[in-house]
């Protein structure tokens, strides 16, 4: 019972640490910054 709350938990920080990931490229995206930063997420 615990784990599965546990779990649940889990689930929910991880969606919203997509949610907010997403945005944030999204909004890097649209600023036209996406150029400025691409070096550092190949790295």
């Amino acid at each position: 019972m615990f784990r599965e709350r546990l779990l649940a938990i889990q689930k929910f920080i991880v969606r919203s640490d997509l949610a907010i990931f997403s945005t944030t490229i999204s909004t890097i995206h649209n600023s036209n910054l996406l150029i400025t930063f691409t070096p550092f997420l190949i790295i």
